[in-house]
């Protein structure tokens, strides 16, 4: 009797221990997938950029990067999404110390940003675009697809974008590229004759015309071939490096789901083809 008493003390205490183990485990390692699936609710973090992430003419929250991550919450049982609207700049940080659980923002995977946050699957490859006067692209032509680096070209481009290293790492002059602070700016210096063309993301640019039709939007084979030499616009979703579990479980969805013709429908409008969901390996 007494040696039944000990070994029931004994798994009670050993009970005990685990379940504080655990609890420690999710607590101070932050684990937060832990919470996420049982409390069905995740904290994503977004920044204004089309087709990314926007507000619609009614002032609904929607873009690629956000219906994908509505779906694959839908499909994984989290029931609500608490959308945290911040600065592009802040969205790693805010990553980092747990603020937010994820990011849904069209964020491009560079060398630099794996280093600080753990990435999905990637859920599209994009390549630059060029958005010109419609009408007005022969000396573009000839400059976008031979490959000249010589010129007297002014191109417009974001401060601090992929695309403003782009062309400088593949040897365009540097005071052949201006730089602006956001997007609609860049596009009124072509609108005004300031700049000759806009270079960024087709899908972009593609949502940019959609309701300017002063405006074309030309695709370089030039451009292209150096973009994919290079590994530029390959994007995906975000997460905290410690939330393993949560990584697999989009990782799961999204490898059924991108590049197949419901991807391409629930993201056609913003920009996107085909094209777009051919993730180039």
């Amino acid at each position: 009797m007494k040696s039944k008493s000990i070994f029931f003390i004994i798994l009670i205490f050993s009970v005990i221990i685990a379940g504080v183990f655990l609890f420690r485990n999710c607590v101070f390692n932050q684990h937060a997938s832990c919470s996420i699936f049982k409390e069905k609710r995740i904290r994503v973090g977004y920044a204004i950029e089309p087709p990314y992430a926007f507000f619609d003419k009614d002032g609904n929250l929607t873009g690629e990067s956000i219906e994908l991550c509505k779906v694959v919450c839908d499909s994984l049982g989290i029931e609500e999404i608490d959308w945290q609207l911040m600065d592009f700049g802040m969205l790693i940080q805010s990553l980092q110390t747990s603020e937010i659980d994820m990011i849904a923002s069209g964020l491009f995977i560079t060398p630099e940003r794996v280093t600080k946050v753990s990435f999905s699957t990637p859920t599209f490859r994009v390549c630059p675009g060029v958005l010109h006067p419609k009408g007005d692209f022969c000396l573009l032509d000839s400059i976008f697809n031979n490959g000249d680096t010589v010129f007297s070209l002014e191109m417009a481009v974001l401060s601090g974008s992929y695309e403003q290293s782009f062309l400088r790492d593949v040897g365009y002059l540097k005071n052949a590229i201006k730089e602006f602070p956001d997007a609609q700016t860049a596009r009124l210096s072509v609108d005004q004759g300031i700049t000759d063309c806009l270079v960024l993301s087709l899908p972009t640019l593609r949502w940019m015309i959609s309701e300017n039709v002063g405006f074309s939007v030309k695709e370089s084979e030039f451009l292209d071939s150096l973009a994919r030499l290079n590994n530029y616009g390959i994007g995906g979703f975000a997460f905290n490096k410690r939330d393993e579990e949560l990584i697999e479980a989009f990782n799961e969805i999204l490898v059924g789901f991108v590049g197949s013709e419901q991807h391409l429908k629930l993201v056609h409008s913003f920009g996107f083809s085909k094209k777009e969901l051919k993730i180039y390996k």
